[in-house]
């Protein structure tokens, strides 16, 4: 219980202050503050919550070691550092879509929603289509390379989740 109220009091406390920073134009010290919010609120799921889901706490972990990056940023290149970062987010982001599928009946998903599965998909491949217009379509990088899987997943976390979100409207009474 004190625990849980100091971790707490330390994510307003540090929300404030990201706040604070931010207005008065301490953009290094709102970007300090503001990486330790994550990992608090990770510390907080991790002693608070008895049953823990498996991944969203692989979410959670791999999400606030992304963040903690930043006080590395003057010790890690600037390629290593965009890649690690970024492939943090993306196993952080699958983890979730890992989870949320492992709870959905995938036949009746596909036997009842196909029409909502073909728009979804449409969608997101137009979609992906524009951010590749929008970025330099002519290099092709390790950074677009990158950027392309992180949208697809983050599109696919998103189609996932609305899918979950119908059916846990449907089933309820």
């Amino acid at each position: 219980m004190i625990k849980s109220k100091i971790l707490v009091g330390l994510v307003v406390l540090f929300s404030i202050l990201f706040l604070v920073f931010q207005f008065n134009g301490s953009y290094l010290w709102s970007e300090y503050s503001r990486c330790l919010i994550i990992p608090l609120i990770t510390l907080l799921y991790l002693v608070c919550i008895k049953r823990k889901s498996f991944y969203f706490t692989m979410f959670l972990v791999l999400y606030s070691l992304s963040e903690l990056m930043i006080f590395g940023i003057y010790f890690i290149p600037s390629q290593i550092d965009y890649l690690l970062g970024n492939g943090l987010n993306i196993a952080a982001y699958m983890s979730l879509v890992i989870g949320i599928l492992r709870t959905m009946d995938i036949t009746y998903i596909m036997n009842n929603y196909s029409m909502h599965l073909i728009v979804l998909l449409v969608l997101n491949v137009y979609v992906i289509y524009v951010l590749l217009k929008i970025e330099t379509p002519h290099l092709v990088s390790y950074e677009n390379v990158v950027e392309f899987i992180y949208n697809v997943i983050t599109l696919l976390l998103l189609s996932v989740s609305l899918l979950n979100l119908s059916l846990i409207h449907i089933s309820e009474p």
